[in-house]
């Protein structure tokens, strides 16, 4: 379902160069208002050459578009941030789940059907923000992050805003409780926000 006031943005991932560019290309011509290059989808065995996707993205996007980025290390991410400089995304998500974890229930059996899924949640949190706070430093904003991992009240909003992020994205807390989780982070992060006489989120941008 497309609702009008609010932009689409679709979610690609390619199993090939040649599957990624069909994707790409379709993306274009869909109702999207921007593309995000999901590289290392921890549901993938199998992950593509970085370079080879950005340029598949630089040549044949026909709307703006991002990376979904997985967490790095320091000296991964200085190497990521050199080809994003080279490559121009029009903005950053960060951080994606972490793949192979583990969870088991009561009787110590796997609580996935598939044995193996990701990491999300509160448990990635320290980690996106430490991602989010090195490509803001990096870009120093000239590309807009958007953040993710582990946020589920409205002050994580205001964290992840402080260390560079200009938008966040709320995806197990929003399994977890429905839509109804938007409105309440929104309501906590406006209470947050007048606490420290914040009168807008672009005032805390990278204030940390």
């Amino acid at each position: 379902e497309v609702v009008p006031e609010k932009p689409l943005i679709a979610s690609i991932a390619g199993n090939s160069i040649s599957d990624l560019i069909k994707l790409v290309k379709l993306a274009s011509n869909s109702k999207a208002d921007a593309i995000i290059l999901n590289t290392h989808c921890p549901n993938f065995s199998k992950h593509l050459d970085s370079e080879l996707q950005y340029h598949a993205m630089k040549t044949y996007a026909e709307k703006p578009w991002g990376v979904k980025e997985r967490y790095l290390r320091v000296e991964e991410q200085e190497i990521e941030i050199e080809l994003l400089d080279r490559f121009n995304p029009n903005f950053i998500v960060a951080v994606n789940s972490l793949g192979n974890a583990l969870a088991l229930d009561e009787n110590l059996k796997p609580v996935l059907s598939t044995v193996f899924g990701a990491l999300s949640g509160p448990a990635i949190k320290s980690l996106a923000m430490a991602n989010i706070a090195r490509y803001y430093l990096a870009f120093q904003g000239k590309i807009p992050i958007i953040g993710v991992g582990g946020i589920n009240k409205g002050i994580n909003v205001l964290e992840f805003v402080a260390v560079g992020a200009s938008a966040c994205a709320v995806s197990t807390q929003h399994f977890k409780e429905g839509n109804q989780v938007f409105g309440r982070i929104l309501h906590e992060l406006k209470h947050e926000m007048f606490k420290r006489n914040l009168k807008s989120v672009r005032d805390a941008i990278g204030i940390t």
